[in-house]
């Protein structure tokens, strides 16, 4: 066993990333995979959503958190020491609502930039460290997925260079459109170019805010041309009332509930087509 590190992202904020992720790993772990999700996201949404589940589940008030992403980091531990269960295959590594800040601190007592000669290998040096900590625990889980905010950062550097592949949100609207793009180009121009990272895109995944809407298609289509139809994801999420529900519920299944069912049929689907592209790529290397 050896995980596929997975980050649903984009440079727009709004485009779905957290729920969209957040329950294609849920979907994922609900088949017997082993899947970690680690929270790198100050919002600390991924987290909320979990620990809402998990006290749903075991019908509690709330679920106490004692160490966070920063804690491993800060102590040297292993991200395995810090998670906590949500379910039986799926464990989250939480985080709080200070992390970026320390993080950042963290990069840069540890991993000064300088200028000069070697000013390339302290920037690699700082943006290769967290990896380590991922490759460790790869053998124990099937897929590691990482929520990060949607930001230059070093904190999310650290973050593209451990990862296998990007999943690019899409959410149709310009901004989020131009985001998309600019991310690409990042991911190629400074962490594969620069950094030395062997990322990969797994492709646009779409988010839609209603069937048929006119500025949705005309995205759709806009993002179908530019990225290339083999590169777009052919599973449609849509911006459902359900799913922003589950941010105050955490996440539902009733089988008697029609809604329930529906965010249950999109995310099957795109579990599936996550799995299909994973296969693939590894066909093609």
């Amino acid at each position: 066993m050896s995980a596929e590190v997975l980050v649903f992202s984009n440079f727009k904020g709004g485009a779905g990333k957290t729920s969209t992720g957040g329950l294609v790993a849920w979907e994922l772990a609900k088949r017997g995979n082993k899947v970690l999700m680690i929270d790198f996201d100050s919002q600390q949404n991924m987290t909320d959503l979990y620990l809402r589940t998990k006290a749903r589940m075991e019908d509690v008030n709330n679920v106490e958190v004692n160490k966070t992403v920063m804690t491993a980091i800060n102590e040297g531990l292993s991200l395995k020491q810090v998670t906590i269960p949500i379910t039986e295959n799926l464990d989250l590594v939480p985080t709080s609502m200070y992390f970026q800040k320390e993080y950042q601190r963290y990069l840069e007592l540890n991993y000064p930039l300088i200028a000069g000669p070697n000013a390339l290998e302290a920037e690699q040096s700082r943006v290769h460290s967290f990896k380590p900590m991922i490759d460790k625990i790869k053998a124990d889980y099937d897929y590691i997925f990482i929520d990060v905010p949607p930001s230059i950062s070093s904190p999310n550097d650290t973050v593209f260079y451990a990862a296998d592949q990007i999943i690019i949100v899409l959410q149709t609207q310009e901004r989020s459109f131009s985001g998309a793009q600019s991310f690409i180009s990042y991911l190629q121009d400074f962490i594969v170019n620069d950094m030395g990272g062997d990322v990969g895109v797994l492709g646009v995944m779409p988010v839609l805010s209603k069937k048929n809407g006119q500025v949705d298609e005309t995205i759709l289509a806009d993002a179908t041309e530019l990225f290339d139809e083999s590169n777009m994801f052919h599973t449609r999420v849509y911006l459902q009332e359900r799913i922003k529900r589950m941010d105050m519920t955490g996440i539902t299944e009733n089988e008697h509930d029609i809604w329930d069912k529906k965010v249950e049929k999109t995310f099957s689907d795109l579990a599936d087509e996550v799995i299909k592209r994973i296969e693939e790529q590894k066909e093609n290397e």
